[in-house]
């Protein structure tokens, strides 16, 4: 055999070697696409979640002032002495404490879960 050419068996271990190179690339390449993704998602997440939030600082905002509110109607309708506009002002009021206490609970489970 001459002294530039390999034999058999090396030449097969050379392809395998070329083979498994091309592999790891190729997983390389991989990795990197699925990392990016990865972190394209984690960052869309990052932006719903801090959506989300100040969707439910304004949620709850509006429960707590819903409830002044409601409590107001509440006490004017008493001085106008109108029994159903009572009734529907203190039902106003009680859905509105019920609301504010629903927010309340949910922000209390959420906390605990972290």
């Amino acid at each position: 055999m001459p002294k530039d050419e390999i034999g058999e068996y090396a030449q097969k271990l050379l392809d395998r070697v070329i083979a498994l190179t091309q592999e790891v690339d190729n997983l390389r390449t991989a990795y990197r696409i699925m990392r990016d993704r990865l972190d394209a998602n984690a960052q869309e997440l990052f932006i719903m979640e801090k959506r989300f939030s100040n969707e439910a600082k304004l949620v709850e905002q509006f429960a707590a002032l819903s409830t002044k509110a409601a409590s107001l109607t509440e006490d004017m309708a008493r001085l106008t002495k109108n029994e159903a506009l009572i009734q529907c002002s203190a039902t106003s009021h009680e859905t509105a404490k019920d609301l504010d206490e629903m927010i309340a609970k949910f922000k209390q489970g959420h906390r605990d879960t972290k």
